[in-house]
């Protein structure tokens, strides 16, 4: 029994003596978290120690992940700055992953913000066999950042918002106060989901020990002149370990650094810093403005001024009783400049639920196509890509006159080729729902001779029909009536009634391509893959060309040619396109166009019947060849899969003869056709 007790004393002391050593933080009954004053409750309180005296409990354990925080943290920082996001949720990231670069969780989402594949792109991230920007520290914290601005755009409340990045916008609804959207002040309780108090708990940790040097005083710079450069060259160029520059860049997996864009490579230093050139870009940031987060005056129920970032270019958003001026002095900029950007009038009235840019829109956009909708203007294309109007204009070959019709498919990313005319697709119609009114048949008149009996008013007036829910009814115009809208994906097992098709789990390039009678190679091209990329469920592919072919008789495909000599006649079915039209009888969609005296702009209606003229030899245009028959020279509106068809060989084989990394091409490029 007494060894039992001196024992006993001797873990006690040696307990006391390590608390000493190693003190936990004690949870607090408020603190301020991102911005928000939070006041937790003794049963949320008790939750929360668990969390904290567990990432405590190990001297060791704790020790490195503070490193990688010290470490980390400065470019962490830097980004969530230029983003707008408050610092505090970097310890999200120590949350998520312990700052470990190709951590991959049971749910296979990866990298230092824990993305899914799918997630990360629709943030910006690339994800595919050479690059992962989810193992990349500044490219995973700005697709971070955007997610958690846009959670925060719907809650108004970066607690929420942390919520949400875990269980999506719709799964933290059970867990929001309503009145703790657009509020700085919230109560932790029991039933606060267990994510947000394990972040609690790592802020608390953690937020008294970073910003000390790391201990082996190593420091991370970010290098954003790699392009088109391998890791081992780079290392070289700046004179740094080339084994910790492959460590702390996992991001890429083989090859040179893309030159398609900008690639933050990280470059890990011991002692002095190589000299390293800012570019433009983080001059650029560097320069914004410090946006207020809130406003003074409260109007309509919001209390703070929301800004977006579109293309890569931030916006504000206009709200009631907002205008010109106002807008301006909340976005730091001036009016006249806000006109610039937003290429408007000075007797443009502000709307209020739109964003307005407070920079310069950019050139082009990451997207390659619009479909124009019904009351939908080029201004209103350009906002929406953060694309310069006159520059939206000349991509498309638009006078500042023309006219915007539905369904005209706008080059966003580059300029349309001059060979090929302007594309429509069919767009469905605004639907128009009108009450439908009382039914009421009214007593014929007749000559007042006598007062008529009332059994004849009986039969002459019909009781009204008491009002109901108002039924709505479709106004559509009669040249309007079959729509197929490109972006609502319809049931997929009617092969060719669809344009974009989301991918199902189990499904693959080859089994898409055959549901729909198309090959891989189409699809490839369509939507700007490489081949052997994968795709994953709920991905998005066009399953049609992006623009209507070209009248070149290289496109046709003849299925059922006419008899020479003889002209037919087709009865429009409802799917039908004059592309459509054009395959199935080998006949060029100009010479089908002409015979019939229409064009492209003129729908066609299902039940009309148009004359098939006899198939015109094909005109197939040969390649200028340069100094032998083993090249090619690139014409306006050539693609590597068109070169490849006409030259009999494969895309990929083509882009290995010519060393291209990506399907990219200039006019009058001389590409090898042989090795």
């Amino acid at each position: 029994m007494i060894r039992k007790v001196s024992f006993l004393f001797l873990f006690l002391q040696f307990t006391d003596l390590s608390a000493e050593d190693f003190p936990i933080p004690k949870v607090p009954e408020s603190i301020e978290i991102a911005g928000m004053k939070l006041r937790i409750t003794h049963e949320a309180q008790r939750e929360i120690q668990k969390d904290v005296n567990a990432l405590r409990a190990s001297e060791k354990y704790f020790n490195i992940k503070l490193d990688r925080a010290n470490l980390y943290f400065p470019i962490i920082e830097k980004v969530l700055r230029e983003e707008g996001v408050p610092d505090d949720l970097k310890f999200l990231s120590l949350q998520e992953s312990a700052l470990i670069s190709d951590q991959v969780s049971t749910s296979d989402a990866v990298g230092y913000w824990q993305f899914k594949d799918f997630t990360a792109r629709e943030v910006g991230m690339r994800v595919d066999s050479k690059v992962d920007e989810r193992k990349n520290v500044v490219s995973s914290t700005h697709g971070a950042a955007k997610y958690l601005k846009r959670n925060n755009f719907m809650f108004k409340n970066w607690i929420y918002s942390v919520n949400a990045y875990m269980t999506g916008p719709g799964g933290v609804k059970p867990y929001i106060d309503q009145e703790g959207i657009g509020s700085d002040k919230l109560t932790i309780t029991h039933k606060t989901h267990w994510y947000v108090k394990r972040f609690i708990a790592h802020v608390i940790a953690f937020r008294e020990d970073v910003g000390k040097p790391h201990s082996e005083g190593m420091e991370l710079m970010v290098y954003r002149q790699g392009g088109n450069k391998d890791l081992k060259e780079i290392a070289k160029k700046l004179e740094v370990n080339e084994e910790l520059v492959f460590q702390y860049n996992k991001w890429l997996s083989y090859g040179k650094v893309p030159d398609d864009r900008e690639y933050p490579v990280i470059i890990p230093i011991k002692g002095q810093r190589p000299k390293i050139p800012e570019t433009r870009r983080n001059e650029e940031i560097v320069k914004r403005p410090n946006y207020p987060e809130k406003i003074v005056d409260e109007i309509n129920t919001m209390s703070k001024t929301i800004y977006l970032e579109i293309n890569d270019r931030q916006t504000i958003l206009a709200i009631e009783g907002d205008n010109l001026k106002s807008l301006a002095e909340k976005s730091g900029t001036s009016s006249e400049k806000l006109l610039k950007y937003n290429d408007l009038s000075s007797s443009h009235r502000l709307v209020a639920g739109k964003f307005y840019f407070t920079e310069s829109k950019r050139n082009k956009s990451g997207i390659r196509y619009h479909v124009t909708q019904y009351d939908e203007t080029l201004w209103d294309v350009s906002q929406r890509y953060g694309i310069k109007l006159n520059k939206l204009r000349k991509k498309n070959g638009m006078e500042e006159s023309e006219i915007l019709k539905p369904g005209r498919i706008l080059w966003l990313n580059q300029k349309r080729p001059k060979d090929i005319p302007p594309a429509y697709r069919k767009v469905a119609a605004p639907k128009i729902f009108k009450p439908e009114p009382p039914r009421e048949i009214r007593p014929s008149i007749t000559p007042p001779v006598q007062e008529l009996p009332e059994t004849v008013v009986k039969k002459t007036i019909v009781p009204v029909v008491p009002e109901s829910k108002p039924q709505p009814i479709e106004s559509v115009k009669p040249e309007e009536t079959i729509i197929v809208n490109n972006e609502n994906v319809s049931d997929n097992s009617n092969n060719r009634k669809v344009d974009v098709h989301e991918v199902s789990p189990g499904q693959s390039l080859y089994s898409i391509a055959k549901l729909y009678d198309i090959t891989v190679e189409d699809l490839l091209e369509w939507n700007g893959l490489r081949k052997h990329e994968p795709i994953n469920p709920g991905q998005k592919l066009m399953v049609v060309a992006p623009f209507e072919m070209s009248s070149t008789q290289e496109y046709v495909e003849s299925s059922v040619p006419p008899p020479s000599g003889n002209e037919r006649k087709h009865v429009v079915e409802p799917d039908d396109t004059y592309y459509s039209v054009s395959r199935k009888y080998g006949v060029d969609i100009g010479d089908i166009l002409n015979r019939n005296q229409l064009n492209v702009d003129m729908p066609i209606k299902p039940g009309q019947e148009l004359i098939i003229p006899s198939a015109s030899p094909k005109k197939v245009t040969t390649p200028t060849q340069v100094s032998n028959s083993k090249t090619y020279t690139v014409q306006a509106g050539d693609t590597f899969y068109k070169i490849a068809r006409h030259f009999n060989i494969s895309v990929e084989k083509l882009m290995e003869i010519n060393n291209k990394e990506r399907p990219d091409l200039s006019i009058g490029e001389v590409l090898k056709i042989e090795q």
